[in-house]
């Protein structure tokens, strides 16, 4: 059980999936908000976007170090600075709180801190959108704003339209259904894999290295401690991007860990 202020009110929340459902209306960006970001001046607006990508890339990491030890996180978070936390939707009020719990209560801020990085790209969506219109709007000048959004993390260079393919939602389990003698295609980052169900599942990389998926639970990834390990060139591929565990004869699930994002097919998605 958790009690926390959120709002000026005390809350109880019974379950980290009760604390998950409160936090899920805190992913967006308030529309005050953008009205105050569209008015900065280019040095502070690139500034917000540079700080909310350090941050972002500092809770992931913290995820990832904290991989199957959650009780380890908060102590870990403690030795943040607070003010780095937005103000928005009382975000720093809420982990300040949180981080005052008792660390056995750490399911509920590996929640907070999942939902927080939702937030965070969010907010980095708003202010790539108020970029592109400033900087059509003033003709691309030199202090272009969309320059702070050079190569983009989330391009897929793959065949099907980037419409087919839906990001999935970071350090959320999603299961993804494939019938035997099919594979499907995937993007981890912008580079392109495929999953084959045939004489057993498998991840296949566009030049044509298969790696067989074993029982339980796979991670990939550019890191050495991955049990698949795929090609270190592969920049824009997390040391550890990706968890896939087949269950049953046509479903498995799939796990983003990434800081750049997997892509799958929105029909392969089990409903």
């Amino acid at each position: 059980m958790l009690e926390i202020r959120l709002d000026g009110a005390r809350y109880r929340f019974d379950s980290p999936s009760d604390f998950d459902f409160c936090l899920r209306a805190r992913t967006s960006v308030p529309a005050v908000r953008v009205n105050e970001l569209f008015d900065r001046a280019v040095a502070e607006f690139n500034g917000d976007t540079k700080g909310l990508r350090k941050l972002e890339r500092t809770l992931l990491d913290l995820q990832e170090r904290t991989l199957g030890q959650v009780r380890a996180l908060p102590a870990l978070l403690r030795e943040l600075d607070v003010t780095a936390y937005t103000t928005d939707h009382d975000w720093r009020a809420l982990f300040t709180d949180l981080l005052r719990a008792p660390d056995k209560r750490a399911a509920y801020i590996a929640v907070a801190v999942n939902r927080y990085i939702e937030y965070l790209r969010a907010r980095q969506c708003v202010l790539r959108a108020l970029a592109e219109l400033r900087d059509e709007a003033e003709g691309c000048g030199a202090e272009s704003r969309t320059s702070v959004f050079a190569a983009p993390a989330a391009r897929i260079d793959v065949d099907e339209e980037p419409s087919v393919l839906r990001r999935l939602p970071h350090g959320r389990a999603v299961m993804l259904r494939l019938e035997h003698g099919r594979e499907v295609t995937i993007a981890l980052a912008r580079h392109r894999f495929a999953i084959a169900h045939d004489r057993g599942w498998a991840l296949i990389a566009d030049g044509g290295q298969r790696y067989a998926l074993r029982d339980g639970v796979n991670s990939v990834g550019r890191g050495r401690e991955n049990s698949i390990a795929v090609d270190s060139a592969l920049r824009n591929v997390s040391r550890k991007h990706l968890l896939v565990e087949p269950i049953g004869n046509d479903a498995l699930v799939l796990t983003d860990l990434s800081s750049t994002g997997t892509f799958i097919p929105q029909t392969a998605i089990a409903s």
